[in-house]
């Protein structure tokens, strides 16, 4: 019976960790590779070990498009708006890279999961679903997923002429 528990408490473990990556991408797996050792063996398994990042990149439970709503996900997650300065300084003029922090941090307290539960609006700068398909394929990136970061970045600089425009956005530099 305790073998049974214990069995299933690292199942539990590993789908919150798949959970957590698909729901935040780069950063939990970042975050991931921080705290977790680098090798998750599963007790009850001597036949093999598998890295955590296997896990998560093998685990079909969760697809990667399948993002927790606000209401499965914390909403005060927050991350440190400076995280993103070499990723908005390589799609915004240097000019604009404070202004565009400013209105990400706004938009999405930096956290690359953030999803509005009224709109919608997705990503860190909580772009809209229903214009997503249309923008991301005007500014070069047809295809990509809102959640994205890099896609989303990429996405609000084409949309906001380089930071110059930011007309489609509540929050203002």
């Amino acid at each position: 019976m305790i073998d049974d528990l214990l069995q299933r408490l690292v199942a539990v473990v590993v789908a919150a960790a798949v959970t957590i990556a698909a729901a935040y991408g780069p950063v939990a797996e970042q975050v991931l590779a921080e705290h977790v050792p680098a090798e998750f063996s599963n007790p009850y398994d001597t036949t093999t070990t598998t890295t955590i990042g296997e896990v998560i990149a093998n685990d079909q439970s969760v697809p990667r498009d399948s993002r927790p709503t606000s209401a499965t996900r914390p909403s005060s997650v927050t991350v440190d708006v400076e995280t993103w300065r070499p990723l908005v300084g390589a799609y915004f003029p240097a000019s604009h890279v404070d202004a565009a922090l400013r209105v990400l941090a706004c938009e999405s307290h930096g956290n690359p999961g953030a999803v509005n539960p009224s709109s919608g609006a997705s990503g860190l700068f909580q772009h809209m679903p229903r214009y997503w398909a249309d923008r991301s394929a005007a500014a070069g990136w047809a295809g990509a997923d809102i959640m994205d970061p890099e896609a989303n970045v990429a996405v609000a600089a084409w949309l906001s002429n380089g930071g110059r425009d930011w007309s489609h956005w509540t929050c203002r530099p």
